[in-house]
């Protein structure tokens, strides 16, 4: 006689999925449910085989199953919530949204129910409405850490950067020692204008993750902010070794060489600058300030050419063209050709009567070149 399959009887192989599921082993337990399925229709076992689909990532799969199951079980307010999720994963929100809805109409004092619809307000770009659920889940759940979190990430997109640092403040205080808190609180205070609150949480972000290169570009902005140009440079380079992909932070780490201006670090900003303008030829303000390096680098015909080509974008407009237009003159003036710089004084004055008497906050801009601009206006 054959030897008995240990797994033969079906109260076997539910125990053995039901191990598999909590050990986070879906595709085994997928292949159980499966195997179960083909002998008996069990509700429980299509449910559970609807949650490895999802654990799983097959949110499509899972979606369809769970839809099997809520023809036999309308309303019920799990499936609705769980459907909610896959439907959310695939980018279909008002699809979930309408799962969500089902789900908090079943049990109204059910937080995470109603925080995934929170969750799919937010994935919609409806901030308001995401705040609402979510202060109706921690007034349901008022120790849940997470649920702070997610206040004060909508708090931060809304723009109320004070309430985001209470949220974010409320969730550490209950133990929620993970990098996202830390980054709210700390975008949100350097929002405020309070970098040195900001320097402390990007601090905390990175003893969490020494990857996280958006916490040294942070970092970074604020050091720069508050003129620590080492400091800055040495964030934006770290930042940029992690992910070299990150035109703004390039740009930034360029400024930064332009201002601090120790030896070499004029070259090292039109590298920056040459290195954008090769990624995104439209990145336009690299050629303003790549011009200044030029400027600085005494290479005057190449700095006149980024300033022409950065003041001929149509979309140039503002302090920015006024002092682009300020650097050009003091170009001309600097190669001799003062007829050039008289007829563009004459030319930019007709729109920027202001020309003269507006400061330029750009870096290198001194006390020389702002003679150079009035001994332009003296050839009018």
């Amino acid at each position: 006689m054959p030897p008995q399959d240990p797994l033969s009887s079906l109260d076997e192989l539910k125990a053995r999925m039901s191990r598999q599921m909590k050990d986070g082993r879906y595709s085994e337990a997928l292949s159980l449910c499966d195997r179960i399925l083909a002998t008996a229709d069990d509700f429980d076992i299509q449910y559970s085989r609807a949650l490895a689909l999802y654990q799983l990532k097959r949110y499509e799969e899972s979606a369809a199953a769970l839809g099997t199951l809520l023809a036999r079980k309308p309303g019920n307010a799990e499936l609705h919530y769980l459907r909610g999720y896959a439907l959310h994963f695939m980018g279909h929100y008002a699809l979930a949204q309408a799962d969500f809805d089902q789900a908090v109409a079943q049990q109204p004092s059910h937080a995470q129910y109603v925080l995934g619809r929170a969750q799919t307000w937010l994935a919609r770009g409806r901030f308001v409405e995401a705040l609402a659920d979510l202060n109706t889940a921690i007034a349901l759940q008022p120790d849940d850490a997470s649920l702070y979190v997610y206040r004060a990430a909508t708090h931060y997109d809304l723009g109320d950067y004070l309430d985001a640092i209470r949220d974010a403040s409320r969730a550490l205080e209950l133990g929620y020692r993970r990098v996202r808190p830390y980054m709210i609180r700390g975008k949100a205070a350097q929002m405020l204008g309070r970098l040195a609150e900001s320097i402390a949480d990007f601090d905390e972000v990175i003893s969490l993750d020494r990857r996280d290169s958006e916490a040294y570009a942070l970092r970074g902005s604020s050091h720069a902010s508050l003129q620590r140009w080492d400091e800055a440079l040495r964030d934006y380079s770290a930042a940029l070794k992690i992910n070299p992909a990150q035109p703004d932070v390039l740009f930034r780490r360029g400024v930064v060489y332009l201002w601090r201006a120790a030896p070499g670090d004029i070259l090292e900003a039109r590298r920056d600058f040459s290195e954008l303008l090769r990624l995104d030829g439209t990145l336009v303000d690299a050629h303003l300030y790549r011009a200044i390096a030029y400027y600085g680098l005494k290479k005057l015909d190449r700095a006149l050419e980024d300033l022409w080509t950065y003041i001929n974008f149509d979309y140039v407009h503002g302090h920015q063209e006024l002092m682009a237009n300020q650097w050009l003159i003091v170009v001309q003036m600097s190669l001799g050709k003062t007829d050039d710089a008289r007829d563009h004084v004459r030319m930019v004055q007709a729109f920027h009567p202001d020309l003269a008497s507006t400061p330029n906050t750009t870096p290198l801009w001194g006390a020389a070149e702002d003679s150079l601009l009035q001994r332009a206006f003296g050839l009018l």
